[in-house]
């Protein structure tokens, strides 16, 4: 016979989510603890908690500076790829000020319109290589039963 209390987590042994899932999850911009969607409070910012499992999101003073740092390596990969691409395309004969526009574009944009993206993923990385506490699973936890509409 099955417990009522089996599958369930409990605070000495809180959900391991695989490093896989969590990834994923932080790519597809939801909470990487719980899957939970609607943590993204704006194309810039992030919820400061998960409103679904309460999970908090910034866990230390300079979080966000891994954020920055895949957003900025997703750029130069990019702007990388536009080089190559351009000179394996058009040989000796690149429109180098069509390529300069689309480099300048990339290098500005998608700084601005991915850092968001650049947040839950490193979220997801981050929950998937280093996960939370026991303590950080507590306060989740005890956020959603005070005030499970504050977050």
């Amino acid at each position: 016979m099955v417990g009522a209390d089996e599958g369930r987590a409990t605070m000495a042994d809180p959900p391991k989510v695989p490093e896989w899932r969590a990834l994923g999850r932080g790519v597809r911009c939801r909470c990487p603890r719980c899957g939970g969607r609607h943590i993204v409070a704006s194309m810039f910012e992030v919820k400061d908690s998960c409103p679904t499992c309460g999970m908090h999101f910034q866990r230390e003073e300079g979080y966000w500076l891994g954020a920055m740092a895949l957003v900025t390596a997703v750029v130069v990969v990019l702007f990388a790829g536009i080089i190559v691409a351009a000179l394996t395309l058009f040989g000796d004969d690149v429109p180098w000020t069509g390529i300069t526009i689309v480099a300048v574009l990339v290098n500005v944009g998608l700084p601005i319109l991915g850092y968001g993206w650049a947040k839950t993923t490193w979220m997801g990385l981050d929950y998937a290589f280093n996960p939370p506490t026991t303590t950080e699973e507590a306060d989740a936890i005890t956020r959603m039963a005070i005030d499970p509409d504050a977050t």
